[in-house]
């Protein structure tokens, strides 16, 4: 279990025996499951998770996309440390047409 918390844990756990021991005295004092719950609640569980990667691979997918599209306008907001492509695009698409404001101080005032 420590090996496992290790490898995908991505640093995630500072001590991952203390997490791995944790996770044992919770598995130990749960609740067990009927018999005829097993199947189902598993893929339930199998399900959602599998759920949960595809919605993360989409997620990537078109974060991938809104950098490649970003790419084509001229922008400094990039410049400022913390934003990414994406957020850039949406602070964009917010904006809208910049030409609307009068003033830098109209802008910031929006």
């Amino acid at each position: 279990l420590i090996d496992f918390l290790v490898e995908k844990g991505n640093k995630h756990f500072a001590d991952p025996k203390a997490t791995a021991e944790k996770l044992k005295i919770a598995a130990h004092n749960a609740h067990r499951l009927r018999g005829n719950l097993l199947e189902p609640v598993n893929l339930i569980l199998a399900t959602s998770l599998e759920t949960i990667r595809t919605l993360e691979k989409q997620i990537k997918n078109i974060d991938k996309a809104i950098a490649k599209e970003i790419a084509h306008f001229k922008h400094t907001l990039d410049s400022v440390p913390g934003l990414g492509p994406v957020i850039c695009a949406g602070i964009i698409a917010e904006i809208g047409d910049i030409h609307r404001f009068p003033n830098d101080s109209a802008l910031a005032k929006f």
